[in-house]
């Protein structure tokens, strides 16, 4: 199927009309309880007369900090693109990334009609012509973060939360793929035994702390380093799973994610110059705050342009404060350009200061690579 179908393609053709969602009265206990029942870890948050107000997010509450479990859903509800009717397959694509949601609600006169899910386009979009012999090499996350599985579940949940993640691969001692884990199976595990929330929401403290084995799911879905991307998406859409690991001789070398799959389903269809730039995550709403960052963007995108054309540039700031008052920025970036993927992540108390270097060490990368390619050391 030709990229362009997608954008002759109406949401409310593939749109779910039976999801779940919750009042802006319902407590956060009830919604998360909803969440675990059904596996649905973003609900709309929709006023009694069918008008959206928001979203709740698990993530975003796992991030926020000490919230009780009898607080309503409408102190934490987040604002949410929305999708019209008449909005394309391929607005509702580049809405998911932007927004770095799993579903996007569809309204009609501010009413919600249905949502989207990020699985639904891959779905719709796993016979594009695209993925023809497209290797997963060159669409994985590496070098890949890992937990052990002697390590503490505390371990784990800590390490989720600074990358910013919302899985990652288990191996035993000789470095080999035991499992996997995620923030799903932590907060199944814990929730039944003390009502815990990701140990993080206020009075659900972690007494216990068992070792990562108990917990992960065993024998996960992996393939081999000369898999296509093709075969990474049937299975996805086959074992209903959202991530799948890389193995070279059994030891993780990547892992792919349904953002992923989606990112490239974006960058593969623009057409129109320039690259899409998406920013999550950061506080600073000051307008020259803003400009000064895109400037930096702007000129490393400009000097990367000259080697491989960029398509799709994503990067989250997280923000936390280390000492005081004075906030920490960490920066992860993510380039995909025509051929090639690149990823970074820099630390600094200054946001320009952390952008920039970001944006060097992508360009650093694209370099090393161009050389690569120059000495048919790669395609």
């Amino acid at each position: 199927m030709p990229l362009e179908k997608l954008t002759k393609i109406r949401v409310t053709e593939i749109m779910d009309i039976h999801y779940q969602k919750v009042h802006p009265d319902t407590t956060l206990s009830e919604a998360i309880g909803i969440m675990l029942k059904y596996k649905q870890f973003e609900l709309p948050v929709v006023a009694k007369n069918g008008v959206l107000r928001g979203l709740l997010s698990y993530s975003s509450l796992a991030r926020t900090g000490r919230v009780t479990m009898n607080e309503k859903v409408e102190t934490h509800q987040m604002s949410v693109p929305r999708l019209r009717v008449g909005d394309s397959v391929e607005r509702a694509a580049e809405l998911l990334i932007s927004s770095d949601h799993r579903l996007l609600p569809v309204t009609k006169n501010r009413k919600v009609q249905g949502v989207v899910r990020r699985w639904k386009i891959i779905e719709l979009s796993s016979d594009l012509e695209t993925w023809k012999g497209m290797k997963v090499t060159e669409l994985m996350h590496q070098p890949v973060e890992v937990v052990r599985v002697h390590d503490r579940l505390t371990t784990a949940r800590n390490k989720l939360r600074r990358l910013d993640i919302r899985t990652i691969p288990v191996v035993d001692k000789n470095g080999e793929l035991a499992g996997i884990i995620g923030i799903q199976d932590i907060v199944s595990y814990l929730r039944p035994k003390r009502r815990a929330q990701l140990g993080n929401f206020s009075g659900e403290k972690i007494h216990f702390d068992p070792e990562v084995k108990d917990v992960m799911i065993g024998e996960p879905h992996h393939v081999s380093e000369n898999a296509t991307v093709s075969t990474v998406i049937t299975i996805m859409l086959d074992k209903s799973i959202s991530s799948v690991v890389v193995v070279k001789e059994r030891r993780p070398v990547g892992v792919v994610t349904r953002f992923d799959i989606l990112e490239h389903i974006v960058s593969a269809g623009r057409k129109q110059e320039g690259v899409f730039v998406n920013i999550s995550g950061l506080e600073e709403e000051d307008p020259d705050v803003l400009e000064t960052l895109f400037e930096i963007l702007d000129s490393a995108m400009n000097r990367i342009n000259k080697i491989f054309p960029p398509k799709v540039l994503n990067i989250h700031v997280h923000t936390y404060n280390d000492e005081g008052n004075e906030a920490k920025y960490s920066v992860h970036m993510r380039l995909t350009t025509d051929k090639y993927l690149f990823l970074t992540k820099t630390v600094d108390w200054d946001i320009f200061r952390a952008f920039a270097e970001a944006a060097d060490q992508i360009y650093t990368q694209v370099i090393k690579k161009k050389e690569l390619v120059k000495n048919h050391k790669v395609k």
